[in-house]
């Protein structure tokens, strides 16, 4: 019996076009461009990126020598008021050494808005999430989870998600 270890494979690199065009998954489970969510826009231009309260997505991004953090804007869909963002952000340079990792926990969770779905009925205001790239590299992997959980849970939230760019 043989056994062997393989690498998802890299469906190439994302455009920073705010989702307007295609997306290119590494391994997103059923992430999808979107015009709204309800009664709620695409944060910027005619699409955002949506993924719902059990998906997640991996992104490849390709960055020039000057550009040194990751943006994006996000806004957390919920089924209550003060609904925590429980999903996690990881962003690293191909090759290096680090990995950052931040929660969506800390999002603030108020001025919540009714969307009109009958699933996530609230949102919150847009806010930013912006990493650091201190390492050399061209290639950054962008990674969104859910949060891991034990016990009595939270609901898990929606993202809807816009203008990510290497700046």
């Amino acid at each position: 019996m043989s056994g062997g270890l393989s690498t998802l494979p890299d469906p190439g690199v994302q455009s920073q076009d705010g989702f307007e065009g295609v997306l290119t998954t590494v391994n997103g489970s059923g992430a999808t461009i979107v015009e709204s969510v309800g009664t709620i826009p695409a944060i910027s231009g005619a699409h955002s990126l949506w993924l719902d309260g059990q998906q997640t997505l991996t992104l490849h991004l390709q960055r020039a020598a000057s550009e040194s953090k990751v943006h994006f804007a996000v806004r957390v869909f919920g089924n209550q008021q003060g609904t925590l963002a429980n999903k996690t952000v990881r962003v690293g340079v191909i090759g290096g050494s680090k990995v950052i990792h931040m929660t969506g926990s800390n999002l603030p969770t108020t001025a919540w808005t009714a969307t009109g779905n009958a699933t996530y009925p609230t949102a919150s205001v847009v806010q930013t999430f912006d990493a650091a790239l201190d390492e050399p590299g061209k290639d950054v992997v962008l990674s969104i989870v859910n949060q891991y959980c034990q016990g009595p849970c939270p609901p898990r939230t929606g993202w809807l998600i816009d203008d990510l760019e290497l700046q």
